[in-house]
């Protein structure tokens, strides 16, 4: 974490994506509040935490030509599950409520859902547990039987979803 020389980095490389977990981006910020991330930089992710969204908004401010992204996705499910493209629209309003940033749509090949505790779908617009399914569920975890069936699920009345990994967030469509 030395600020000023992962900054040099990031310069002589021409770096053109960055992948950030939010507090760690929040100090490399803090401690280069000018010129942080180099002219190529074309697209930045960010994950691994919830990103606040007023960090959000600095780096939506201050680097307005890049492609901006929260990501989400638990090692479980091979880490990237869901990403949402965050901007500013013309008069420099988010797409997001500014509570709150989205974690966006599932990649090809993940499923998510959100389910109640009976693991049945909710409505639109109602809280459940967040669900992934999809060719990236891990079996399990190793040596780990009651964890592994605590956390991966197969569905009866979602038999297109498949195996489930309940992911203990909550979420809503």
């Amino acid at each position: 974490l030395e600020p000023a020389y992962l900054q040099q980095l990031l310069l002589n490389h021409n770096v053109s994506l960055t992948d950030w977990v939010p507090s760690v981006l929040s100090v490399y910020l803090q401690a280069l509040p000018h010129g942080a991330f180099p002219d190529t930089l074309r697209r930045f992710h960010s994950g691994g935490e919830a990103l606040s969204p007023a960090l959000l908004l600095e780096i939506l401010r201050s680097y307005p030509h890049v492609s901006t992204w929260n990501m989400y996705g638990p090692t479980e499910v091979t880490v990237g599950s869901l990403g949402f493209e965050c901007c500013l629209n013309a008069t420099g309003a988010p797409n997001f409520a500014t509570h709150s940033v989205p974690i966006g749509k599932p990649y090809a090949h993940t499923t998510s859902l959100a389910l109640d505790a009976s693991q049945r779908a909710v409505r639109v617009g109602v809280a459940g547990e967040l669900y992934l399914g999809g060719v990236k569920v891990a079996r399990g975890y190793v040596g780990q039987q009651d964890l592994t069936e605590q956390a991966f699920f197969h569905v009866a009345s979602l038999p297109s979803a498949g195996r489930l990994y309940k992911t203990g967030d909550r979420a809503r469509w």
